[in-house]
């Protein structure tokens, strides 16, 4: 059964929300399918207004979505006639269709998975910098050494480094490079292994210069992407170095000296260090 437009079966409650409402109405008709077993197809707009994620575009709350099955979403330029079929839903894998129109029926042209957008969000250098870490087996420097000696020049350091933290687990990790960053006195370093790798010996990384007591060699146990289980954990998809760095921002946590000067107890990172 389809529904054009779902506006034209909604009920107004003046006593509820926007969510609450939208909500109410979608349980409904869904129930009412499952009594059935039938398939409600449900017509919608879309706001006028883009949005980063295209499914919130869907006019109304997120209340829809939230009791609808599936949601298929059909992105078209005005007199096209190709578009873009979004789909995504509770028992099946995200994908999006591309169409093309043909005597007012859409033919399928090709199905793209939610693996493949992204992969295809990925930009090209990040896959050209694995592939030198992979070459070369392991490596440590600064992310301006590194875009040098890969003849990487289509990308800033800074940019490089928030892609490589935003891309890890799609280009790196599926190609065994383990990776870690770490904070001298005055840089911050990027540490690849690959998975089997000795690393390196725990007192000067693979350029020479001296790192801070207590890191944890990348490619040993405890190296990013796993943390140390003494460790303690940051935000995000990458955790904290050995010295409470944080990955994603590379902004240090609270010192061991400031945390000996106002009474707190310093973390065991710091501790062990000071025992040592």
């Amino acid at each position: 059964m389809v529904i054009d437009t779902l506006q034209k079966v909604r009920t107004a409650d003046p006593n509820n929300g926007a969510y609450a409402s939208d909500y109410q109405d979608m349980s409904a008709l869904k129930s009412l399918a499952d009594r059935r077993g039938i398939g409600l197809l449900l017509v919608h707009h879309l706001r006028k207004q883009g949005a980063s994620d295209p499914f919130q575009q869907i006019s109304g709350s997120n209340g829809l979505m939230g009791a609808a099955d599936t949601i298929w979403l059909l992105q078209r330029q005005r007199m096209s006639d190709t578009a873009r079929l979004l789909v995504t839903g509770r028992n099946m894998d995200s994908c999006t269709l591309h169409l093309q129109t043909r005597g007012c029926i859409w033919q399928l042209l090709e199905e793209e998975t939610a693996e493949a957008q992204v992969r295809k969000a990925v930009p090209d250098y990040l896959w050209r910098a694995a592939d030198f870490v992979r070459r070369t087996g392991s490596w440590t420097g600064t992310a301006t050494e590194l875009l040098t000696a890969a003849s990487i020049t289509d990308v800033l350091p800074n940019q490089f480094t928030r892609k490589l933290v935003e891309h890890f687990y799609t280009v790196f990790a599926p190609q065994g490079i383990c990776y870690q960053s770490r904070r001298t006195s005055n840089t911050r370093l990027l540490c690849f292994t690959r998975d089997g790798d000795d690393g390196h010996d725990g007192s000067d990384d693979d350029t020479g210069r001296s790192l801070p007591s207590g890191t944890i060699p990348a490619g040993e146990e405890g190296a990013a992407p796993v943390p140390s289980s003494s460790s303690s954990p940051s935000p995000g998809p990458h955790h904290g170095s050995e010295h409470g760095l944080c990955v994603a921002d590379g902004h240090p946590f609270a010192a061991a000296d400031t945390a000996a000067s106002t009474g707190t107890t310093p973390s065991p990172d710091f501790s062990r260090e000071a025992a040592s």
